[in-house]
């Protein structure tokens, strides 16, 4: 998908661009990009990261800094907290084999979920099969965590038909985030709790410049639409007509508190 300058048509009570410092109060949970739709979820005890680990693939994707991996690899703060990791697809600019491989070495008692097209290159036990679950595949007491997954039908689905891309849905310290992957405009998804209900919803950028993707989205009582899969350099006008407020992920680190 080539993009110049997009203008995205949504109503918004706030447009918010965040800094790595954050509000000073306390919060339920913590989301921060890690690039492409990436997006690492903090809570006060446990951690959860979408489509984090991918290396670059095409200029037009975002992708996960050196710098972060090694963070991560090494359980840096706030890597020390992972639970888990979802992949919404196979596809290169939400998923490496290689590094997520590595990643699962040194982290020997998290899981992972994405479809058997992810599973399928993966060296571990730990994978949880998310595909045709369509409900819980994942439930932690101790720390207040949920893991959902819904089929989604992928974007472009002339191209894509075959592509097994999964909503997942995160119920964490009370804050329910669902990630939708590469959403395609029509979807039984959407007409499921897991996407109604959602707190926060994290979205690619394409649902938010249409029509259709606007009508959808406003079917959600999401509080917060985070905007992803911004291909770098776009200049992002927001004017229109969506009922959640907007937050644009566009730059990697950036973070906010809900």
């Amino acid at each position: 998908m080539h993009w110049a300058t997009v203008f995205i048509f949504a109503f918004i009570s706030a447009f918010m661009r965040f800094d790595n410092s954050g509000p000073d109060t306390a919060t339920s949970v913590q989301l921060r990009y890690t690039g492409n739709m990436g997006v690492f979820v903090e809570s006060e005890n446990a951690a959860w990261w979408f489509d984090g680990l991918h290396q670059f693939y095409k200029p037009e994707f975002q992708h996960l800094p050196d710098s972060f991996f090694t963070q991560a690899f090494n359980k840096n703060p706030p890597f020390n907290k992972l639970k888990g990791l979802t992949f919404s697809h196979y596809h290169r600019d939400h998923y490496s084999a290689l590094l997520t491989n590595r990643f699962l070495s040194a982290h020997q008692s998290i899981v992972i979920s994405g479809s058997r097209q992810v599973g399928d290159s993966l060296y571990t036990e730990r994978f949880i099969n998310g595909w045709n679950k369509n409900g819980i595949i994942y439930n932690d007491e101790s720390t207040r965590a949920r893991l959902e997954a819904y089929n989604l039908a992928h974007s472009w689905l002339a191209r894509h038909g075959q592509v097994e891309n999964i909503m997942f849905s995160l119920l964490i310290n009370g804050v329910r985030i669902t990630h939708l992957g590469d959403a395609d405009f029509d979807s039984p998804a959407y007409r499921l709790t897991a996407f109604l209900s959602a707190d926060i919803l994290i979205v690619p950028l394409w649902l938010v410049t249409a029509d259709e993707g606007r009508k959808f989205l406003n079917k959600s009582s999401a509080k917060k639409i985070i905007i992803t899969h911004i291909p770098p350099g776009t200049k992002v006008k927001c004017e229109g007509e969506l009922d959640g407020d907007l937050v644009l992920f566009d730059q990697v680190g950036e973070k906010f508190d809900f």
